[in-house]
């Protein structure tokens, strides 16, 4: 990955689960040299895994307080 950015770039989006056509955009923008079209690509791309990760702990949340309330009930019952 250290030898070629743009291959490292193109392994790392493909690593990250984008899919054919995000990955063809960043090559045209690549070719074209177009740093500001590769940074709005990759914020936004970024936008979307950070609202997957705030699903996934929203979640998680909802395990951990069902969790807590079994705990709390179980603890409760054997008093």
């Amino acid at each position: 990955c250290m030898d070629n950015n743009n291959q490292c770039t193109i392994w790392c989006l493909k690593e990250l689960g984008c899919r054919e056509d995000e990955i063809n955009r960043y090559k045209k923008l690549a070719e074209k040299n177009d740093i500001e079209g590769i940074i709005k690509l990759l914020s936004c791309t970024r936008c979307k895994f950070l609202q997957h990760i705030h699903e996934e702990q929203r979640k998680l949340d909802c395990i951990d307080s069902i969790i807590y309330k079994l705990k709390k009930s179980y603890e409760e019952t054997k008093e």
